[in-house]
């Protein structure tokens, strides 16, 4: 909906209840098997509790699983724990490859443990089937003690260059980053529509799939990379969310080359076969019927099982789970979705299948207000220049947590949903996804302006909450380096400068990073992972302290 249009509806010309904006599709109508899951999953926590919570489940594959992690008095995590990442922006694979791997050697020189994983993603003409499949041949020659390598192609690629972040897009590049990770086991496991489980599998159908028990998910992360064509990414996410709750998941979509000319943002989404991302409004790529390529690579059927050697390394479609499984390293999110809040927190009053009916500032509790009533308020509050940028990027955010005190309530416990529908003349509006009674809501804009600062917000935020936990007496273990998910609607498209979001993320945590941007970016906004739009999906990788291993 263009701008103008918006102006005359809110400000002036009522418009038809019938009339809808083509947005959010997907997010209004979920897929009937993600459904199924939900619908099931109370149900399912309860048999948890009866059945397999004081009884954990050992399949006899998997028998040596937790017995193999290390105990902490066993290894010095501080020292030995090592995160690499090295870029390359040359044109030819082997001189890419002999650069990253220089760098790469340079940062092991002093290191007590080989590496066991390495992540690999690539651009440009780096990011074809068989230049991954050579790249990931050669990953494995140059480090032997590798056993696991997981990677994608991309349309732009995140490393570290010389010590400094990069972020390098629609070029030819090659990030390359290594794991030498104490106490930790390490799965990469292949899902795609053959061996994803059902909407009503249990917990133990998803222990077989990724061999990680289920009831040891406090100290689990994971990250997920996924085709864009794949159409059960929706399902993946809910699955693991049922069966491990409290694990970390972070990850995106891949992404392909480049296209040339305006790419459509405003655009109804196919919800039947499954699209591309879950948001509308995010940049799309029209890539090849089965995806982008992508890596998943390990020495022992047993310990996950890739696609075995040479091009059997690479597949189209699918999607990669790398688990990590450990008491002495986890990995933390940082979801910054590129929007700043324009109006004051309202609670959902009045809600009838989803729309918005009425709301309520949420520090006046009882005084109720008509939500378009309340967004009208918040535009005629800016300037009128500001006010004419909201209007090209309006969106909402609800709080999926009901209990948090509204005053206690971040940037990062809301999740950004467009603005998917409204009625002048009724007052009524629709949030993609719908709205519940009882939510809190903010009006929010996503531009240049707001997702700066929405990433300096959780930049901050993480520092505070060091901070603070170092006062109570429980300092948290240094971060070690950072995987970063970015939308390939943000970077120099938004913001106009390279490297914004890295040399942002560096100036706080200045910490080895990589990563790609995105087709859809993947992670959690409470206990729920979503697939977003706009974002940068951040995976920060920590020690535990020894306080947090228990």
């Amino acid at each position: 909906m263009h701008a103008s249009s918006l102006a005359d509806q809110l400000f002036g010309r009522a418009r038809s209840s019938s009339s809808t904006t083509q947005c959010c599709a997907h997010a209004l109508k979920p897929r009937p098997r993600v459904e199924r899951l939900l619908k099931h999953r109370h149900r399912r926590y309860a048999e948890l509790e009866l059945n397999w919570h004081n009884t954990p489940l050992t399949l006899p594959h998997q028998a040596g699983l937790c017995a193999a992690l290390p105990k902490l008095s066993e290894v010095d995590v501080q020292t030995s724990l090592r995160w690499c990442s090295s870029i390359s922006e040359r044109l030819v694979l082997d001189s890419a490859l002999d650069e990253v791997f220089k760098a790469l050697e340079g940062e092991l020189a002093d290191a007590t443990l080989p590496p066991q994983m390495a992540i690999l993603f690539a651009s440009g003409a780096h990011a074809s089937v068989d230049q991954l499949a050579e790249a990931s041949a050669r990953l494995r020659r140059q480090f032997p003690s590798l056993q696991h390598i997981v990677g994608t192609a991309a349309q732009g690629v995140i490393g570290s260059a010389a010590g400094q972040p990069r972020e390098v897009e629609a070029a030819p590049a090659l990030s390359v980053t290594l794991g030498c990770l104490p106490g930790t086991e390490l799965r990469a496991v292949r899902v795609d529509n053959r061996n994803l489980p059902d909407g009503d599998a249990s917990p133990e159908r998803w222990q077989e799939l990724l061999g990680v028990p289920v009831d040891t998910d406090k100290h689990v992360s994971f990250v997920l990379l996924s085709s864009p064509a794949f159409s059960g990414i929706m399902d993946l996410m809910a699955g693991l969310d049922f069966a491990y709750p409290e694990a970390a998941k972070i990850g995106g979509l891949a992404s392909g080359p480049a296209q040339r000319g305006p790419t459509p943002v405003d655009e109804t989404l196919d919800t039947e076969s499954g699209p591309s991302i879950a948001i509308a409004g995010a940049p799309r790529q029209a890539g090849p019927a089965r995806g982008w390529p992508m890596v998943c690579w390990s020495a022992s059927r047993t310990a996950g099982g890739g696609w075995g050697e040479g091009s059997g390394a690479v597949a189209m479609d699918g999607a990669v789970v790398l688990a990590l499984h450990s008491k002495a390293l986890f990995i933390e999110p940082l979801i910054a979705q590129g929007c700043r809040a324009i109006s004051a927190t309202y609670v959902v009053e009045q809600a009838k299948d989803g729309a918005i009916l009425a709301l309520a500032p949420a520090d006046r509790p009882g005084r109720t207000i008509g939500p378009l009533e309340a967004l009208v308020s918040a535009l005629k509050a800016l300037p009128p220049a500001d006010r004419q940028r909201a209007l090209q990027n309006l969106t909402a955010a609800l709080a999926p947590d009901d209990f948090k005190p509204a005053a206690e309530l971040g940037t990062g416990d809301f999740l950004v949903r467009c603005l998917a529908d409204f009625d002048t003349q009724t007052g009524v509006l629709l949030v993609g996804g719908g709205a519940r009674l009882g939510q809190r809501l903010r009006f929010m804009v996503r531009d240049r302006d707001g997702a700066m600062q929405d990433m300096r917000d959780h930049a901050v935020e993480l520092k505070r909450r060091s901070l603070q936990m170092a006062m109570q007496g429980r300092p948290q273990a240094q971060p070690v380096g950072a995987l970063m998910f970015s939308c390939n609607g943000r970077g120099v498209g938004l913001f106009s400068e390279p490297d914004f979001d890295s040399r942002t993320l560096a100036s706080f945590l200045p910490v080895p990073s990589s990563g790609f941007f995105c087709n859809g970016e993947i992670g959690q906004v409470g206990q729920t992972t979503y697939l977003h739009g706009f974002t940068a999906a951040v995976g920060i990788l920590r020690a535990q302290s020894r306080e947090e291993q228990s």
